[in-house]
Order: structure tokens, then C-alpha cells, then sequence
């Protein structure tokens, strides 16, 4: 097999060309090759690389855009447990407005009954109406121009938010309920990345969205460090394949909405 002298070198042109059996080594010095096959120094070897599975992201344009499902990936109800996690890459902050992650909610027109959502100024952030408000925002904010895991881990009803595996804290804002679920009405099943205000969409880069059914994480933990994959309790697992469309848990169907592009910079 030759590779090009210079410029990006595709996966396809290895994993369709080698197999595991096969000795070749790549002993390129670049950090992107070195991260795809996932070896820091030395020579790389074919067997690094078999079988590695494509990764992928979610980038809404400036327009807006967003994915819609059949039915909600988790029960936001008094005493649920469930994990939402994904991977963002921010380049700024919007200042002035909140991007869901997963939430029931009118991207058209307002009228939020829950969200779990990223803050205006990076801080994790929940947020559910009915009759009243109930709020938690974190201490902590997301850093920019980084990949980023973030994760909301309900445990009984009661919701821990993660930065980077890092528990977060109340900055005293909250109110109602707090960081304890309220059953809320439900308008509009979503992922958006995007506000009510369909013209402002996050400034950044999505990846890996998975919900599970089940508390992943109980405790400080180390983030996720390869791909996302269909564990048990998996309701929801997106925004990493080469269509939007496609739920790796095969549970769920994604209807787009606008122009989001599908993009391989990715994570891992």
C-alpha cells in the first residue's frame, strides 16, 4: 500500500487495504495518525487499527437545526433514573440562552416543560415547568476549544451533573425542587443544540449523544476515551454515525430538522 507524502490520510485507504494478519507498521510522527489508532509514541502497528469503528459529530449551522424522536429517551419523572451524556466542543459561549441536550421542549416557539441543557456562560444546567420552576445550574462552567464530556446522572430522582468526570456544584441559583426531578409536562422530544430561537444554535460541535436507563456514574470518574457503544439500558445512542438519522440503539427514530452537517472531527 502507498500513503500520500503529505496531507490527511483517510482510515479507508488502511482498513480496506490490511487486515490483521498483515506486519506493516506506519512510523509516521503525526499527532493525528497517532490518535486515530490510539498510540502515543513508537511504531504503529496494523492491529491498532483493525476494525476501528468510524466516529462522528453534529455541527448546527448558524441558521438553526436540530433532531427530533419518536419518544423520549428517558423518563424525567419523580424517582427516574437515567445517564445523558455526550461529548461538545464549544468555540464561544452565546451568552444570553440555554442549548438543550436532550429535553422536551418547542424549538419554535418557547413553552419548555424539561431540559438538560448546557448554560449561557458553559454551566451545566436542568430545568422543567409545571405550574412552577425548578432550576439547577452549576458552579462550574465548560471549557472552550476543547472536547468536553458532560454528564446528567439521575439516581432515583435526584440529578448529578459531570464535567469531565467531575461532579459540578449548585452556584445557589437554583430553585423549586433544585437538582431533584419534578415530573413535567411534555411538548416536543428533542436534541438541538439549539434554543427556542431557531436562528442561534450552540456555537460548537456535538458528539456521542447516549442515554441509558441506568446511573453510569456514581462518583468522580475518568471520561469515556473510544466511541460511545450500545451498552444495556441504552435507549438513545446519536450524533456519531455518517447519517443523523441512525440511533445505535435501534429504539428510536431521528427526524432532522434545518441543515445540520455531519463532521469527522470527533473526540477520540
Amino acid at each position: 500500500m502507498t500513503l500520500p507524502s503529505s496531507g490527511a490520510i483517510s482510515f479507508s485507504n488502511v482498513d480496506t487495504e490490511l487486515n490483521y494478519s498483515s506486519t506493516a507498521q506506519i512510523s509516521l510522527n503525526d499527532s493525528a495518525v497517532r490518535s486515530l489508532f490510539g498510540v502515543s509514541s513508537g511504531q504503529i502497528s496494523m492491529s491498532n487499527g483493525y476494525g476501528k469503528t468510524a466516529d462522528y459529530s453534529f455541527y448546527a449551522p448558524s441558521g438553526g437545526a436540530y433532531l427530533s424522536y419518536n419518544s423520549s429517551p428517558i423518563s424525567y419523572t419523580n424517582g427516574s433514573t437515567f445517564t445523558v451524556e455526550c461529548f461538545v466542543y464549544l468555540t464561544s459561549f452565546n451568552n444570553s440562552d440555554y442549548y438543550p441536550i436532550v429535553g422536551d421542549v418547542n424549538p419554535s416557539g418557547g413553552g419548555s416543560a424539561w431540559t438538560l441543557a448546557v448554560g449561557p456562560q458553559g454551566q451545566m444546567f436542568m430545568f422543567s415547568f409545571n405550574g412552577s420552576n425548578n432550576r439547577w445550574q452549576s458552579n462550574e462552567t465548560i471549557p472552550l476549544n476543547q472536547w468536553v464530556h458532560l454528564a446528567w446522572v439521575a439516581q432515583s430522582g435526584t440529578v448529578y451533573m459531570y464535567i469531565n468526570g467531575t461532579q459540578c456544584t449548585d452556584d445557589g441559583s437554583s430553585q423549586g425542587g433544585g437538582n431533584s426531578l419534578r415530573t413535567s409536562g411534555q411538548h416536543f422530544t428533542y436534541c438541538s443544540f439549539q434554543n427556542n430561537n431557531t436562528s442561534v444554535s450552540l456555537n460548537g460541535y456535538a458528539s456521542n449523544l447516549r442515554c441509558n436507563t441506568n446511573a453510569l456514574y456514581t462518583s468522580n470518574f475518568t471520561p469515556p476515551t473510544s466511541v460511545l457503544t450500545n451498552i444495556s439500558g441504552t435507549t438513545l445512542l446519536a450524533c456519531r454515525y455518517p447519517s443523523l438519522t441512525t440511533d445505535g440503539s435501534g429504539s428510536k427514530t431521528i427526524t432532522v430538522h434545518g441543515s445540520p452537517s455531519v463532521s469527522t472531527f470527533v473526540p477520540f
